[in-house]
């Protein structure tokens, strides 16, 4: 996989192989299905890999191995990189496809660049690191980094730096810090500094008889410790080198011209975060960045705070920041390319507390290269004002946006870099020397002498520079050894505590598991209460819709029976006015005949015959309302006997039976009493019908005849006379066939034949006076027999309703009895058990079923009992056996809530045996 920080390569060059996996992954707060990448900024380089898909398992040691990662530095890159002790950054993205445009940052790592340096030759120790601001749920993913660098030339070392500018690395804020990597560094720089001051006499043609150390055959640098003050040294260093005498006859080297490299060019990047908007949350919030290519480790961030509303934009105060750098315009595209500027949006709780993330937004800095170029003075800018989507992560593993951030950028164009003053190289002067000149002459004595003191003290500064070396070695070997013991020393109290923190660490996870582990179970139990408060909610309303039902067919039928009592009430009273309207016409018919008669006579009887026709609709006016006083009582009686039914049933099971019977016995007697007394109206009311019909003829008698006729003379009958006995006759046949009379009936049993005494006055009374004993009768037969019939019925409903063989109710005691005599039943609800019908306000309504199945009658209850220990719902199923109404039982089950049904009967068919419990029987 190539990189996009590969550059030209000249002469050395460094070739870094990084080798990349993650795992933990499974954990990360993503929508699935999702990809993942990772980008890699090391000093000048910027490469990533490619997209892979998550893992298919979420087991938290199922690694993602994303490959090796191959790059090239030159050895001025990898010289400065060394130097200016810059971290290597890896950032972890997850999009939702491979083509998406801009993938969510999850977190990222940050490895120390002496890991780096120091993996020159040999492969660095495969390493776990954890994700920093990593948005996961669980488990925190971890990255393993393994660097391997290799020279791609004979040479071990990069070229050396000038010695005139001392390289002095800028302490940057963070973790790079340690007292032994600014040792190392300044010993390079040491050695550094004296192959530097070798290659500038060089170029003066100058030769310095110090030995030449071959650098190519030393494994390791060697090991220097040094004061506070490595700059001094370096100079110091640097002054006795110079002192040194040189010997001026030798030719100095030919100097070659070196290609010119291309001129870096000096950029400013401002970076201004304007203003955040359309937040979810409400609270407290600053943005913070960090971007390699600022050379800054530390995170820049805006200060104070900012309270920011929902639905709402609000500045962020100095949030303005500018940065120059030099590089090629190369390097500066290929970098703006492949590393995207990520801000963090931090929520400060004003309660104090740990700052959270709230979401990430990426800017692609490769929309600089394609903004608008505007001239300014010498140089040319660029800038892009845009709102950048803030996404973050939530615990449905799902990227969502939270807000929207304002982003201005600006690239400044500042023209060529004007870098250090070069020296211009000084021109070698050849002197002139003849070639014949005189060996023996005072002026060669004289070279020769100087090139003989010249040699001795080079001999002699040899030999000092041996010894200091030596001096200097051994102490720097002492100095070592002690930082090394101290340092071990240290290392092992470090390995202490993190053993003890690990220690605690794990302690502690162990305890937040187990709470977690107790609330996960105590969210089951709840989760499982709530469904059965909902079934046991759904039970009860179609209980309630059931019982519903029920009423209302109840109330249908008693309004259907009513209908029917009304339509006979009203049939009877068309008849009882069809009779009156018969009457009416035979009473006219006898006014008619009767017009023969005097005036007089006939003007008192018609008074008369008046009076008692006011008398007798008065009577039957009576009797209607009579009537209706019957039938209010009637309804009254039948609402009492409702009303005692109800709360004769809210009784105990055990004094129920009584009850019934003392109501039935109460409702025999009075309808005896009711009859007694009807009996003895119509016994008197007969009786004196009797008397008046003697006291008439009586009268009439002593009108007719004055003088009492004599016992032999026989009696003699008038036409008028025989035809009245006709007429008579013919009443009383009448009267048998309507039915109301029968032959033993006093009315019936009177004389045939009238006494002769009666006169037309007395008989036409007479013959009112039976059509209304007739009329009065029959209205008080008809209202007590359908009385009778009504109160019948009732009883017989209520008798088989409570006593039939194959009632409801007998299936309910029945089964009850085999329930509260198992052990299974007992041991769960305890005793004494107790049966009742569908709840607190209908603990006497029997939910039940009949059904008719091949000619054979099933009958299916539904009851609650309760106990001391427990309560429960019964459903049974029984079926008639035999002539004499016998119960078979197909099955009794008793649901108990969380608990498995119990079956204290199962006659039931292999197919359904396997069935929880029946379904509710509708009543």
């Amino acid at each position: 996989m190539s990189s996009s920080g590969r550059g030209s390569v000249e002469g050395n060059c460094v070739r870094v192989r990084i080798g990349i996996r993650a795992r933990t992954l499974g954990d990360v707060i993503v929508k699935r299905p999702c990809v993942f990448q990772v980008q890699v900024a090391l000093g000048p380089i910027n490469t990533s890999t490619g997209w892979l898909p998550a893992p298919a398992s979420r087991a938290p040691r199922v690694e993602l191995d994303f490959g090796v990662l191959e790059a090239t530095l030159s050895a001025d890159q990898f010289a400065a990189f060394k130097a200016s002790r810059s971290p290597m950054k890896l950032m972890l993205l997850a999009a939702q496809t491979r083509n998406a445009a801009i993938g969510a940052a999850v977190g990222f790592v940050v490895v120390d660049g002496r890991t780096i340096v120091g993996s020159v030759g040999r492969d660095t120790v495969r390493q776990w690191f954890k994700l920093q601001n990593a948005k996961c749920q669980g488990a925190t993913p971890e990255i393993n980094v393994a660097c391997r660098l290799t020279w791609t030339s004979t040479e071990q070392q990069p070229k050396a730096v000038q010695p005139t500018k001392p390289i002095e690395a800028e302490k940057p804020d963070g973790s790079y810090d340690d007292e032994e990597f600014e040792k190392e560094s300044v010993e390079d720089a040491v050695h550094e500094t004296s192959h530097g001051i070798e290659s500038e006499s060089g170029d003066k043609g100058m030769t310095c008889n110090v030995e030449q150390r071959d650098i190519t055959k030393e494994q390791e640098p060697p090991t220097a410790v040094v004061d506070s003050h490595p700059v001094e040294l370096t100079k110091s260093l640097s002054a006795q080198v110079n002192a040194l005498p040189l010997e001026a006859s030798a030719p100095p080297p030919a100097v070659v011209a070196p290609k010119p490299a291309p001129a870096p060019t000096q950029f400013r990047i401002s970076v201004d975060l304007r203003s955040v908007k359309d937040m979810e949350t409400t609270g407290n919030v600053y943005a913070r960045y960090v971007y390699p290519l600022f050379g800054c480790s530390a995170p820049v961030a805006t200060h104070p705070p900012i309270q920011v509303e929902s639905g709402r934009e609000a500045p962020l105060p100095n949030s303005f920041c500018a940065f120059e750098f030099s590089m090629l315009a190369q390097a500066l595209e290929r970098t703006l390319t492949d590393d995207p500027f990520v801000v963090e949006i931090v929520g400060h709780p004003s309660a104090g507390g740990p700052d959270a993330v709230l979401g990430l937004a990426t800017f692609e800095m490769s929309q600089l290269l394609t903004a608008d170029l505007q001239r300014v003075g010498p140089g040319s800018v660029r800038a892009v004002d845009r709102y950048v989507p803030i996404f973050s992560g939530d615990a449905e593993n799902d990227i969502r946006l939270v807000g929207a951030l304002r982003f201005i950028v600006f690239l400044e164009d500042l023209g060529p870099d004007p870098g250090p003053a070069c020296i211009a190289p000084v021109e070698q002067q050849q002197m002139d020397v003849d070639p014949e000149m005189d060996r023996g002459s005072q002026a060669y004595h004289v070279a020769w002498e100087l090139e003989a003191w010249k040699r001795r003290e080079q001999e002699a500064f040899k030999a000092k520079l041996t010894l200091m070396e030596t001096e200097h070695k051994s102490q720097l070997e002492t100095q070592w050894t002690e930082y090394v013991t101290k340092k071990e020393t240290a290392l092992s109290q470090r390995h202490r505590e993190v053993a003890h923190l690990e220690k605690r660490l794990e302690q502690a996870l162990y305890d937040v598991r187990c709470q977690e582990r107790l609330l996960r179970q105590q969210e089951d139990d709840l989760a499982k209460q709530k469904e059965a408060l909902a079934r046991e909610h759904d039970l009860q309303t179609r209980e309630d819709a059931a019982l519903i039902r029920s009423i209302r067919r109840q109330h249908e039928q008693e309004i259907a029976l009513r209908e029917k009592e009304k339509r006979s009430l009203q049939d009877r009273l068309a008849e009882i006015d069809a009779l009156y309207m018969e009457q009416t016409e035979h009473l006219l018919a006898i006014k008619r005949k009767m017009t023969t008669s005097s005036l007089g006579k006939l003007q008192t009887e018609l008074n008369d015959v008046s009076r008692e026709l006011q008398a007798a609709r008065e009577e039957i006016a009576q009797l209607k309302m009579k009537e209706k006083r019957q039938q209010s009582q009637l309804i009254a009686c039948l609402k009492e006997l409702a009303r005692l039914r109800q709360s004769g049933e809210l009784v105990e099971n055990e004094r129920l039976e009584k009850e019934r019977l003392e109501l039935q016995r109460m409702k025999v007697q009075m309808m005896a009493r009711q009859q007694e007394r009807d009996m003895e109206a119509e016994r008197q009311q007969l009786q004196s019908i009797r008397c008046d019909i003697r006291r008439m003829l009586a009268d009439d008698k002593q009108y007719r005849s004055p003088s009492p006729p004599s016992a032999t003379s026989p009696l003699r009958q008038s036409p008028v006379r025989s035809e009245e006995y006709e007429r008579l006759r013919a009443e009383k046949e009448e009267l048998l066939r309507s039915g109301v009379y029968t032959s033993t009936h006093a009315l019936i049993q009177t004389p045939e034949k009238p006494s002769t005494g009666l006169t037309k006055a007395q008989q036409r009374q007479h013959q009112i006076q039976v059509v209304k004993d007739a009329a009065k009768t029959s209205v008080n037969f008809v209202f007590v027999g359908g009385s009778l019939v009504l109160t019948g019925a009732i009883l017989y409903s209520i008798g088989h309703a409570l006593f039939a063989p194959s009632s409801p109710y007998k299936v309910r005691d029945k089964s009850f009895d085999r329930v509260r005599s198992d052990k299974e039943i007992i041991r769960v609800f305890g005793e004494p058990l107790r049966a009742f019908g569908e709840g607190a306000r209908r603990r006497t309504q029997l939910a039940h079923t009949e059904e008719v199945v091949d000619g054979v009658k099933h009958i299916k209850v539904q009851y609650h009992v309760s106990g001391p220990r427990s309560e429960g719902n019964v459903y049974a199923e029984a079926k008639q056996s035999g002539w004499f109404g016998g119960l078979d039982f197909n099955y009794i089950i008793v649901g108990c809530p969380r608990r498995k049904p119990i079956f204290v009967v199962d006659n039931r068919s292999a197919d359904v045996a396997t069935v929880t419990a029946p379904a509710t029987a509708s009543p």
